[in-house]
């Protein structure tokens, strides 16, 4: 049996249990899934509460840039957090769906056997599982993000809700600081200046390949066009003209010498 190509993509499937392929959760992997633990204040209809009544959009970006921090103080305990995702999607299986990845397997570890058995903010007991989703541009869905997604409840990839960027410097800022001091980074830096360098040296050695390609193309190109019926025949042309000019000029220049002389 097939392994289930939008539960490798997602780590979720519209039909669950009912599918018809494989669902291989994996026993370890950098990403970790919790399902349904984000609560929006619009579950039904965007911008609409569950009484009727309109929403406004500034207090539903407010409440979800609280979850978002809370949830992060939570999870940075346990590691480095390289990406930290919140689904938008009105589908059943994605709703409310948060995706966090760590810069290691063993920080994803570390916060899987933490967070197991504990309670969220509304009391409701914490679900979390490896996700096999490492590559979240595959994941997400581009229309959405260029607010032209038309599927609504049928789209199957995820649609990432956004926080300020003010936020995510904030909170994202720590790592870019404790990594800028760490020597790892330095070493690392300074090996990205060296591969800069030999891509420098190799740029070079390309452009003069390239340079020595086009002196040999041009040079068989004209090869092959004095090899040419056509071009043998314009060059005689050419050379009886150059000839005849060329005769021209020497006898004018011996009349002017036999003219001085005389």
């Amino acid at each position: 049996m097939a392994d289930c190509p939008m539960y490798l993509t997602t780590g979720v499937c519209r039909r669950g249990k009912h599918c018809t392929q494989n669902h291989n959760r994996p026993t370890i992997s950098p990403t970790l899934l919790f399902s349904k633990m984000y609560q929006r204040l619009d579950k039904s209809t965007p911008g609409i509460d569950a009484e009727g009544n309109p929403i406004d959009p500034n207090q539903i970006q407010e409440h979800f840039e609280d979850f978002y921090k809370d949830i992060f103080k939570k999870l940075s305990k346990y590691g480095e957090i390289r990406c930290l995702h919140v689904c938008d999607n009105l589908a059943y299986h994605m709703a409310g769906n948060v995706y966090v990845q760590f810069c290691d397997e063993k920080q994803a570890k570390a916060a899987f056997k933490g967070l197991q058995g504990m309670l969220d903010n509304n009391g409701r007991p914490i679900r979390v599982h490896y996700s096999p989703v490492t590559n979240f541009y595959q994941a997400t869905c581009g229309l959405f993000e260029k607010h032209r997604c038309e599927r609504g409840f049928k789209c199957d990839l995820l649609h990432v809700k956004k926080i300020r960027h003010t936020l995510m410097r904030k909170l994202y800022s720590r790592y870019n600081q404790s990594r800028s001091r760490s020597p790892s980074f330095r070493r690392d830096r300074e090996r990205s200046h060296e591969r800069g360098d030999l891509r420098d040296r190799d740029r070079v050695r390309h452009e003069m390949r390239y340079e020595r390609m086009s002196r040999r193309s041009r040079y068989r190109r004209s090869r092959s066009r004095s090899r040419s019926p056509s071009y043998r025949r314009y060059s005689r042309e050419r050379s009886h003209e150059r000839g005849v000019q060329r005769s021209s000029i020497e006898r004018d220049r011996d009349r002017e010498r036999h003219e001085r002389r005389s």
